[in-house]
């Protein structure tokens, strides 16, 4: 069975009463270096780890934040985008066309589901692509 990727394209915009513009260049390097001082702290609320009350929670990791990660220097900054469901545990087809809940091989283990993301600083755009 092949797996499908779903890739989303979003813009960066700057919206108010007046004006709708597209936030790009210096501006939107701004907006990635104040998301990037925040910690990546599941206790603490100043936080870019979001924690919500359905159990699923939330994180921006950005690739030169990840040990070993490096690709060359260009106008596009690369991350991960995490989803940890904890126990909340989506269902699977067994092969069989039963649904069963999914099973880990530890009780103590949770599900995290990795988005990869790209933003081009020129052009203010956002690839994210989700792999089911």
């Amino acid at each position: 069975m092949k797996r499908q990727q779903k890739v989303s394209v979003l813009k960066f915009v700057f919206e108010n009463a007046h004006e709708r513009s597209s936030v790009h260049g210096e501006s939107l390097l701004k907006i990635i270096n104040s998301i990037k001082k925040l910690q990546v702290n599941i206790i603490i609320n100043d936080s870019r780890y979001s924690s919500s009350d359905t159990g699923n929670e939330l994180a921006i990791i950005f690739s030169d934040e990840i040990k070993n990660c490096s690709y060359p220097e260009s106008n596009i900054i690369l991350g991960i985008f995490l989803r940890r469901r904890g126990n909340n545990r989506p269902w699977e087809d067994d092969g069989t066309g039963n649904i069963v809940e999914l099973t880990l091989k530890n009780e103590t283990h949770e599900i995290a589901e990795v988005s990869y993301f790209g933003i081009d600083i020129n052009t203010g755009v956002l690839f994210l692509l989700i792999i089911p």
